[in-house]
């Protein structure tokens, strides 16, 4: 019954997690700052306020865990996902960018049949084939690669491998470290490891741009990450990859209600594939099925 409930509460995570990485842009087209101190705000900022929200609920013993290879692979990965992503859109296309970070869940399924021994059933692949599909329609298939700009395809798949070694290294890591602990040293490690990409950088954060970073701080450090640690901690890799592509679904209609950019019919047809995708593989988790209907 509790991993039942654990299930289900890991899939609105995920769900939230989604929703508010999809509203990055919103937050990044709204600050003037190098897209590099952006990053560094959004881990930094969000390790003080989980480090702010676990003093004012009594839970500072969530960080008394066992520093594990995994707990810190797990952070070093989403300190370079995050680098290896502005590289990328630094050389080449944000279409490339965005296409090659997106291959990370794939990758993921792969990875978790050879280092977790998760296997995937027809109807999942199915499930999953189908949200990517609806993934290249949201994109509108803006993507072109060439003999220029192979440096930028090189971040690109390099963004997308250590995204997958996100969701790897957390479905790693010992049950035993709580969610909270797991995720404030994740955001701190991430945080640290982009320290040393911040020389050359000119530091020039207007007061115009603070509310923006604390926002990134806030909603895609604190929230977006503690929610998606906690997804990935209690869902499989083809699970949590087939929701994650809610991502640039919300990225959309953001795009849409506030900024009134047009929505291609394209576009619609693949953010439905991408929902009914993953209201499909919410249907079928044998957490939502009845006693009765659950195979023996």
């Amino acid at each position: 019954m509790t991993r039942s409930r654990d299930k289900k509460y890991a899939y609105c995570a995920a769900i939230f997690s989604a929703v508010l990485m999809g509203s990055l842009g919103l937050v990044v087209r709204s600050i003037s700052a190098d897209a590099s101190i952006i990053a560094f705000a959004r881990m930094g900022l969000g390790c003080v306020f989980l480090l702010g929200f676990l003093g004012l609920t009594r839970s500072l013993h969530a960080l008394k865990v066992a520093m594990s290879p995994c707990l810190m692979a797990s952070g070093l990965s989403i300190g370079f996902c995050v680098w290896f992503y502005i590289q990328a859109m630094a050389h080449t296309s944000l279409a490339n960018a965005v296409f090659l970070l997106y291959l990370g869940p794939i990758f993921a399924v792969g990875f978790a049949y050879f280092v977790l021994r998760e296997t995937i059933a027809l109807c999942n692949g199915l499930l999953m084939s189908l949200a990517f599909l609806g993934f290249l329609f949201v994109l509108r298939f803006g993507f072109s690669f060439s003999g220029e700009g192979a440096l930028g395809y090189v971040y690109g798949v390099l963004s997308a491998l250590s995204y997958a070694l996100v969701i790897i290294t957390n479905r790693k890591i010992p049950a035993r470290v709580p969610p909270l602990g797991r995720a404030f040293y994740q955001l701190l490690i991430a945080a640290l490891s982009l320290i040393p990409f911040l020389a050359g950088h000119e530091f020039d954060v207007s007061l115009e741009d603070l509310p923006w970073l604390l926002a990134a701080g806030f909603f895609q450090g604190f929230l977006g990450l503690t929610f998606m640690i906690f997804a990935i901690r209690h869902l499989t890799a083809y699970e949590f990859g087939i929701l994650s592509y809610l991502e640039p679904v919300i990225a959309t209609l953001i795009g849409v209600m506030i900024y009134a950019e047009p929505m291609s019919p394209l576009q619609a047809v693949g953010g439905s594939l991408i929902l009914l995708s993953g209201l499909a593989q919410i249907w079928a988790s044998p957490a939502n099925r009845s006693p009765a209907t659950r195979s023996p």
